[in-house]
């Protein structure tokens, strides 16, 4: 079972879960060389003080990491953070160094859509653009897939009226991805809730969700792999 996007380290241990940690590098935090994790500079937390270049500094020395499999999380907030220059210098930082180590990159995107798209359109060689947190209206996903970005949808679908439930159903499942975010709600929780919305059975469900990330995270064999030995001693 994959958890593509969590900000939360309290994993449960007994699942065979491959997680990544959105580690944002404003809080200069530690991992274990076990932790899977995106690395970035969340629009939010940005300042416009802050010295990009010792940002990109810090962007590409996590960057660089072994167990560093995704860049981001990063984009562009109309609503909140610093000016959309400052944003925008720093999101196409993001871009280059996940196109110069060949790693997604996964996008912070409010009423950036048409930005990020143009963004995207420059930099075909970025192996993936995955959309976290997707809970917009299922028109916006018509506009997300047909430049081949993946969304990803968390707790929002298991809401009946949500608009994330009929985005959902609208999506073509080769774009789908699955995430708990920030949210307490265990990830087979949103994959229940995804199956029953989709009409796929849990494994089915399951077997999608890996053929797209094998597409994404080429080490991603690797990690379960060892993670199987380790569950299975």
């Amino acid at each position: 079972m994959i958890d593509i996007h969590i900000h939360h380290l309290a994993l449960d241990q007994t699942q065979k879960t491959f997680s990544i940690y959105n580690r944002m590098l404003h809080e200069n935090m530690q991992l274990e060389e076990c932790i899977l994790f995106s690395a970035g500079f969340h629009p939010w937390y940005i300042n416009e003080d802050m010295d990009e270049e010792e940002m990109f500094r810090q962007l590409m020395n996590s960057a660089k990491k072994p167990n560093c499999i995704m860049i981001g999380e990063s984009g562009i907030d109309k609503i909140k953070g610093p000016s959309i220059t400052k944003q925008a210098w720093i999101f196409l930082q993001h871009i280059q160094v996940a196109e110069q180590l060949e790693k997604p990159l996964i996008i912070h995107a409010v009423k950036s859509l048409e930005e990020i798209l143009a963004y995207k359109q420059q930099f075909p060689q970025v192996s993936a653009w995955i959309i976290p947190g997707f809970n917009s209206k299922k028109e916006i996903v018509l506009q997300w897939i047909r430049h081949g970005s993946y969304l990803s949808f968390g707790k929002e679908i298991c809401l009946s009226s949500h608009p994330a439930v009929q985005a959902l159903k609208s999506i073509p499942t080769i774009h789908l991805l699955l995430e708990t975010d920030e949210s307490i709600i265990p990830i087979i929780t949103i994959y229940q809730c995804a199956a029953n919305l989709l009409s796929v059975s849990e494994e089915a469900l399951e077997e999608i969700i890996s053929s797209n990330v094998r597409k994404i995270i080429p080490v991603y064999e690797q990690y379960m792999d060892a993670a199987n030995s380790h569950f299975d001693r």
